[in-house]
């Protein structure tokens, strides 16, 4: 009895520390009654064990069936670790192999296929040579070779070769955010891009690398308290992209706004493949001086970017937050081609009165780039204003476009006006206050 006092003392303290409660609150709980809301996976504890052994007599039977059409080599070696398990079952003489059976066959509750697999492959290869062993052990090194080599393929695609570790580690848009951030600064990028931890070697904010939507349902509030205490100075994030269907800004309830709320968002960074990025409010102003960059002090660049309907003349209502506004970005649509009107930016108060005018030629506008206007003018921030962008002497084929945001609510404040009355979208804008 004396040799369990230790074990007696561990769980004693896993239970006063709380890891017993998380165990279950993650393991089952978690499992059970979230995931399964995502999944076809049942949520009652009997059904799981049903539903588990089913599918695995199930996904035996598929690959068998395989065998009469075209199966690759991977298909047959799978075969024989589904098998595996099972020949170990009926023929071991072992008085716990049918605990050991279950909880192999178990390992595979997700699934029998692909990656999620993996867990059930690495025991049932080990208990397919312990039955293979029991009757033609001078087989069993050989199948160990055999089984290998069918993987390598698929090993070999998994693996990054030595010599490209240098420029990883070498990558402009990594060296950015070592260039923007201490060592000792954590980030967080919001995105299943979460091996860029370890490409710019920093540790995430929150304890999850990132989050999806059934961790969300359960986490949200812990992970959000992690933001608050830790306050990442950069974010990666794309609030309209989606992870399985499920679009960030939906599913993010809580985190969504803080980021929006606390944080700068700006295309000028890239982050990997990733170049949607947000700055902390309070740290801009020095990410401008060390990348020599400008940062808008307002943007929905982030949203989801449509061509606005062809016409003559666009309007947008805009609030400015600021007294003075110093410069707009706007996105034009040339179509694709190189166009000769001339395109007319209005400026207009409350009152209609016009407070800036200019006329630019469609020639100098490239496709999908952001352009420029230079507007140096005082504003009430109080009152919307009216940006009007007109086609002069266009004709068909040679006139221009504007792309929009899809927008997200009612209340914005910015939007843009067709048929004088209020759209669904807004200009997409970069706006530069004065500083």
């Amino acid at each position: 009895m004396l040799i369990l006092l230790p074990f007696v003392l561990i769980i004693f303290y896993y239970f006063i520390n709380g890891s017993i409660y998380e165990f279950y609150r993650q393991a089952f709980y978690f499992n059970t009654q979230i995931y399964s809301n995502y999944q076809a996976y049942p949520n009652n504890p009997l059904m799981i064990i049903i539903y588990t052994i089913s599918n695995y007599f199930f996904t035996i039977k598929d690959h068998f069936m395989l065998l009469f059409s075209s199966p690759t080599v991977e298909d047959i070696i799978e075969l024989l670790f589904l098998v595996g398990p099972f020949l170990y079952l009926i023929n071991d003489r072992d008085k716990n192999k049918y605990l050991i059976f279950i909880y192999v066959v178990f390992c595979g509750n997700r699934t029998f296929d692909g990656f999620h697999a993996l867990a059930y492959y690495a025991c049932a290869i080990i208990l397919t040579f312990k039955a293979i062993d029991k009757y033609k052990k001078e087989y069993s090194f050989g199948l160990i070779i055999f089984s290998l080599l069918s993987y390598m393929p698929l090993l070999s695609n998994l693996a990054i070769p030595i010599e490209d570790v240098k420029v990883i580690n070498d990558n402009y848009d990594y060296m950015t955010v070592q260039a923007i951030t201490e060592q000792e600064n954590d980030v967080y990028y919001l995105n299943l891009a979460i091996e860029n931890y370890v490409n710019t070697n920093r540790f995430p904010a929150t304890r999850a690398m990132t989050i999806f939507p059934w961790f969300q349902d359960m986490f949200e509030d812990e992970l959000l308290a992690d933001l608050k205490k830790n306050q990442p100075k950069i974010i990666s994030y794309s609030p309209i992209s989606n992870v399985w269907g499920y679009v960030y800004q939906d599913y993010l309830e809580k985190i969504d706004p803080y980021i929006k709320e606390n944080y700068t968002y700006t295309n000028m960074i890239r982050i990997g493949a990733e170049s949607n990025t947000w700055v902390k409010n309070d740290y801009v102003e020095e990410v401008e001086n060390k990348l020599n960059i400008q940062i808008p002090d307002y943007t929905n660049g982030y949203g989801s970017l449509v061509e606005l309907p062809a016409s003559n003349t666009i309007a947008s209502q805009i609030k400015f937050e600021d007294n003075h506004v110093d410069s707009i970005d706007l996105k034009f649509n040339t179509y694709g081609r190189l166009n000769f009107s001339k395109i007319k930016i209005t400026l207009r108060n409350s009152e209609k009165d016009r407070i800036y005018s200019n006329i630019i030629s469609a020639s100098q506008l490239k496709q999908d780039a952001v352009f420029k206007i230079m507007l140096d003018v005082d504003v009430n921030i109080d009152k919307p204003y009216t940006l009007e962008i007109s086609n002069v002497d266009s004709y068909e084929n040679n006139f221009i476009g504007l792309y929009g945001i899809i927008l997200k609510n009612d209340n914005n404040d910015n939007y843009v006006i067709l048929n004088n009355q209020r759209s669904d979208y807004e200009l997409y804008m970069n706006i530069y206050y004065g500083r």
